[in-house]
């Protein structure tokens, strides 16, 4: 695996929130595409993120700080991700309890779908 992918799994995990543009960017420099940049940096960091949340070392607070991590590096993904790349299977519906401002797994899992559907999160 590419050291920058590797990077942007570590900003997410290690809670890097000024960092992680900086390396998205990077990797999209790269030639990297924004659906492996999500599929292999930002999923895989989140899962280290579950995984520090499931042993004790994270606390809501963190998994609250790792969900904006990964705000901040959306935008940048989907600017240049390609809608047809996603495939589309059927429909699915998502929602929050109104009101509700722990939105961001939400929109996380959300994100190719809206691409694919051409909408926005």
């Amino acid at each position: 695996m590419k050291e920058s992918i590797i990077a942007v799994q570590k900003a997410v995990n290690d809670l890097m929130l000024d960092d992680i543009k900086g390396l998205v960017q990077a990797c999209l420099d790269e030639g990297i595409s924004p659906l492996e940049i999500i599929e292999e940096g930002i999923s895989k960091g989140l899962a280290l993120v579950g995984d520090q949340f499931e042993n004790g070392s994270y606390f809501l607070a963190d998994l609250i700080l790792a969900g904006e991590v990964v705000k901040e590096a959306m935008p940048l993904l989907e600017a240049r991700l390609d809608p047809g790349a996603v495939g589309q299977k059927g429909k699915i519906i998502l929602a929050t309890v109104e009101g509700d401002i722990h939105d961001i797994a939400k929109d996380i899992v959300a994100f190719p779908y809206f691409l694919a559907a051409g909408t926005h999160v």
